[in-house]
């Protein structure tokens, strides 16, 4: 799950610069020519924005805004609260604001836009939270560090081959969904402490202190 995580955090922040293309309304003949290299049986996309190439840098760049403000008060609050909450609510904070964003760039336009991407950087900050509240050393908390790379690999090709079929807008709904879905699971399975598990044994949380002790002793 912490896997899953990251990783689903990555993708919605990566998905913006792969969308952004196609949002944007550019009629040169270099790019349709470009496309139909690729494919000659490319869709025709509805561009909806006249945003030149300083308003499309800002709108890329708001979301490490609102990363950067959460920094410190994110460590703080996952010390105070546990890492369950805090990294649930950060997943589903910027999932709810990456559904919302076609919406909002519809009806307000590049500043709406974003306000919403400031407030997906405010709420994936907790989401970053994973690594600190992981205290073993073995191949799933190393797992959760590459985790990163392989969102950003994945939401980069599956945004392109997304906004080609069903338009830039499925993008954002589609990875936006996918955070409510893994926010619903983290409920059910995952939990700050194992002896709080409601399907794990006693053997189990014997084990897993005992690791965690052992562990506490070599750092």
């Amino acid at each position: 799950m912490g896997f899953l995580a990251v990783a689903n955090a990555y993708t919605m922040r990566v998905c913006l610069s792969v969308a952004i293309v196609d949002m944007v309304a550019t009629n040169t003949s270099a790019e349709s020519k470009l496309l139909s290299t690729f494919n000659n049986s490319v869709n025709e996309i509805t561009r909806c924005f006249s945003w030149n190439e300083e308003t499309q840098g800002i709108i890329l760049s708001s979301f490490f805004w609102g990363y950067v403000i959460t920094q410190v008060p994110g460590g703080l609050l996952a010390e105070k609260i546990g890492g369950k909450h805090l990294i649930g609510f950060g997943i589903l904070a910027t999932s709810i604001f990456t559904l919302l964003s076609p919406i909002a760039a519809h009806l307000g336009g590049a500043k709406s836009l974003i306000t919403i991407r400031i407030l997906e950087g405010l709420g994936e900050n907790k989401g970053d939270n994973m690594d600190k509240e992981s205290h073993t050393e073995n191949l799933l908390t190393r797992a959760i560090d590459y985790s990163s790379q392989i969102g950003t690999v994945v939401g980069m090709a599956l945004s392109g081959n997304v906004a080609q079929r069903w338009g830039w807008e499925a993008v954002f709904y589609l990875f936006g969904a996918l955070g409510i879905v893994w926010y619903i699971l983290w409920l059910i399975f995952c939990y700050d402490d194992p002896s709080q598990h409601p399907f794990i044994t006693n053997s189990e949380v014997l084990e897993l202190s005992e690791h965690l002790e052992k562990q506490g002793m070599k750092s």
